[in-house]
């Protein structure tokens, strides 16, 4: 079985600066079909923020796609001309296809559940297994480190501007601390 981790964002409030995030890893990557991986990065696309060029239809991670469209005005699959604006989302089967990807909610050690991606929601509200309540470090996967206090996240939040994890509270009062200046 090949694991490969992945944020699954719980929160896509805009107007926040953070996304509260609960990791969870897919339980088989490899039988992942391409065409529910990003165009980019390779890596299966969330179909709630995966975008569609309107020319060629290629699919990719919001994220990609805006990082790219800073250094290219153009589709990286066709070249056609481009801009987020202009990209819809990925077609009503494929979304559907990508729910039913099953992964496996962190700490998989543990294996507290495993099931279909568009299941994940509900389990989250009921997970007993939340990285945020472990307190053994031993237990924690190091990328599951605050980036500031370098301990285990507490109520983790993700910064989508550098994908770093944070305690929600270290990085509360980061952002007070800089906004006092």
């Amino acid at each position: 079985v090949t694991v490969s981790v992945l944020y699954w964002v719980t929160s896509t409030d805009r107007s926040s600066n953070f996304m509260s995030a609960t990791r969870v890893v897919f339980a088989d990557k490899a039988a992942i079909a391409a065409e529910l991986r990003c165009h980019l990065c390779k890596e299966p696309w969330w179909a709630d923020a995966a975008k569609a060029c309107p020319e060629c239809e290629e699919i990719f991670c919001r994220s990609c796609i805006e990082d790219h469209l800073l250094k290219a005005s153009g589709c990286p699959a066709c070249s056609a001309a481009l801009d987020v604006a202009s990209m819809r989302a990925p077609p009503r089967q494929l979304r559907s296809m990508s729910e039913r990807n099953v992964i496996v909610c962190c700490p998989f050690k543990r294996g507290c559940w495993q099931g279909p991606w568009g299941e994940l929601a509900a389990h989250v509200k009921a997970c007993t297994a939340d990285p945020a309540r472990i307190t053994y470090a031993g237990d924690v996967d190091t990328d599951l480190h605050c980036e500031i206090c370098m301990e285990p996240a507490r109520e983790p939040v993700l910064a989508p501007c550098c994908e770093q994890l944070f305690c929600h509270v270290c990085i509360l009062k980061v952002l007070q601390r800089e906004g006092a200046e």
